[in-house]
């Protein structure tokens, strides 16, 4: 049990909504799926699939959840301008008639998706300047659109 306790670092109720959302993706794709499946005859090679994507993404969590965050603060806008360039100069693969996508180790990555993550992590690293022993300082939302 103690081992348990050090993988899962930080609040229980978010490793409890993340296990249920896992769940509920994996009944979500074998719904999706299920006319595929019925006609390959294939029923659980969708499902191993996507539970391999998501025993990958809790590596991921896992390894993110530990990294300190100034690393965060750092690295992400480097990425994000990176991806970008890279797909302006026609590293991309098209795919659905578009060139938005990168192959990354066989997964098609969109770096709109990566700068989600940036914009979250831009808009808590705001809220931590601006913070008072009474909470935020009033006109921090107002710096966070206008930045």
């Amino acid at each position: 049990m103690k081992k348990l306790s050090g993988l899962f670092l930080g609040d229980r109720v978010i490793w409890i909504v993340f296990f249920a959302l896992c769940i509920i993706s994996v009944v979500e794709v074998f719904s999706a799926l299920s006319t595929l499946t019925y006609q390959s005859g294939s029923y659980i090679l969708p499902i191993a699939r996507h539970a391999a994507f998501l025993i990958t993404g809790f590596v991921v969590v896992q390894i993110v959840h530990r990294m300190p965050c100034r690393y965060f603060r750092a690295m992400l806008p480097f990425a994000v301008l990176l991806l970008l360039v890279l797909l302006q100069l026609g590293f991309g693969i098209t795919l659905n008639g578009g060139t938005r996508w990168f192959n990354f180790f066989g997964i098609p990555l969109q770096p709109s998706e990566i700068a989600k993550g940036t914009l979250v992590v831009y808009t808590a690293l705001v809220l931590s300047w601006y913070q008072t022993d009474k909470g935020v300082a009033p006109g921090t939302f107002k710096r966070i659109f206008i930045r």
